[in-house]
């Protein structure tokens, strides 16, 4: 071989090696696996549906409004159900919507309305909430949007600062990015689109804003993968959720979180999974199921609530302990067969400790002696009991099952869990100044 010729093959293909792959390589390569984990699953008895789909917030209700699955024969109204953040279920309504897959549905707190998106007549359907939150049927009225240019819409969201309407076409794919007018009215809107072509696939589910970044998600079915992308249409990070036990993801909406004990301002990311298999599917452990005369086989769905914010670390510094003391308080009299609740009184240094389960009689054998709770010095002798059970002889009877006890110092109260009537109650010292006295104020 002549030596240029070689020479120039031999530069061409390092060239090749150096900076071929980068070239050919999609940008999706070069995303970073951002960190998620789930928060809890939602399941049928806590959401009231079967096999959830689309799912949009309303922050004025404080609820979800999740529609399930529609079967092949889209019916002429659609069942929206009520949901709040900590899986209880109030109310449905139907909304005269007409061949809408159900995932086309977004809440506008901005406008306070519920948008269903109606793709066979190209119309936005709008509902209205009432100052409490509830949505009003009669409300319902229609605006026509087919210069928004969408062609397969697959999931919505509404940014709730702006009221801008995001509109994820699988067509393209991208987000179709709709600007109402001050109004509220689409007419005029700004319609602008982001090409989702980073992504690299057309089966994509459920658009979500996030309100922190104002970044994109979109999720993948079939690849179980979240998708974060910026503004631009760049993929931010891929996440995995194939370790969540996730069948079919659909909808996806930003909401506050259902912790109780976190700040109010903490999102989580909730994400409907329909649960759906083919019809026929062998794989299915539960029965067929009628859906507008057509019988499809599918796993039970869930709702998701999933946070991309990490968990502190534990501290891995050395702390040092010894036992000091062991006390059986089954050995008191009256005995603490079970104890179960247990707080310290700042006011009089003593302990108050609660039992559950002492009231109980087992094969005609129990411990019972007129009390279920215990008020001890701190090396476990009794001080005064009281006995809140409804077994006699008692004062004040509200409870069987006092699992928990605290108190709070800055107002002498005592504050009971009980896992039975799933309440708190709240008792208090009453005239006289004394704990385990007649009168005592109850307030559950």
């Amino acid at each position: 071989m002549n030596k240029k010729i070689y020479t120039g093959v031999l530069i061409l293909s390092l060239i090749f090696l150096l900076f071929g792959g980068e070239v050919n390589t999609p940008a999706l390569s070069q995303s970073p696996s951002g960190y998620i984990r789930l928060v809890r699953s939602m399941a049928f008895d806590e959401t009231g549906v079967s096999n959830p789909v689309g799912i949009a917030f309303s922050i004025q209700a404080d609820n979800f409004h999740v529609v399930g699955m529609q079967g092949q024969n889209l019916p002429a109204s659609l069942a929206i159900t009520q949901m709040d953040r900590f899986a209880g279920q109030s109310d449905t309504d139907l909304i005269t919507a007409s061949a809408v897959e159900p995932i086309n549905l977004a809440f506008d707190n901005k406008a306070g309305r519920l948008l269903i998106y109606q793709n066979a007549t190209n119309t936005l359907v709008e509902v209205k909430q009432d100052s409490e939150g509830n949505l009003l049927p009669p409300s319902l009225t229609t605006h026509e949007v087919q210069q928004f240019g969408v062609q397969s819409p697959q999931g919505m969201s509404v940014d709730s600062q702006s009221g801008d309407l995001f509109i994820l076409d699988t067509v393209g794919p991208q987000i179709v990015h709709v600007s109402p007018g001050a109004d509220g009215t689409f007419s005029g809107a700004a319609v602008s689109s982001v090409d989702l072509g980073s992504v690299g696939g057309s089966n994509l589910r459920g658009v979500a804003v996030d309100p922190s970044t104002g970044n994109f998600f979109v999720v993948s079915p079939d690849e179980l993968k979240l998708y974060e992308i910026h503004a631009t249409g760049v993929v931010a990070a891929v996440r995995d959720l194939s370790g969540f036990g996730i069948v079919n993801p659909q909808g996806l909406v930003f909401a506050p979180s259902g912790d109780q004990t976190d700040d109010p301002t903490t999102m989580s990311l909730y994400l409907a999974d329909s649960g759906a298999l083919t019809a026929g599917d062998s794989t299915s452990t539960t029965p067929s199921q009628m859906i507008d005369g057509t019988t499809d086989i599918h796993t039970a769905g869930q709702i998701v609530e999933l946070s991309m914010i990490e968990i502190p670390a534990a501290g891995t510094a050395a702390f040092p302990s010894a036992l000091v003391a062991t006390r059986d308080l089954s050995l008191l009299s009256p005995p603490i067969p079970d104890p179960t609740g247990l707080t310290y009184v700042s006011t009089s240094n003593t302990l108050v400790v609660s039992d559950s389960e002492v009231e109980e009689t087992v094969n005609g054998i129990t411990q019972f002696q007129g009390a279920n709770v215990w008020e001890l010095t701190l090396d476990a002798s009794v001080v005064v009991t009281g006995n809140i059970s409804y077994i006699p002889p008692t004062i004040l009877a509200f409870s069987n099952e006092p699992n928990g006890v605290a108190f709070n110092p800055s107002n002498g109260h005592y504050y009971f869990t009980d896992d039975n009537a799933n309440f708190v109650f709240d008792l208090a010292p009453g005239p006289d100044g004394q704990m385990w006295t007649a009168d005592d104020v109850l307030d559950g």
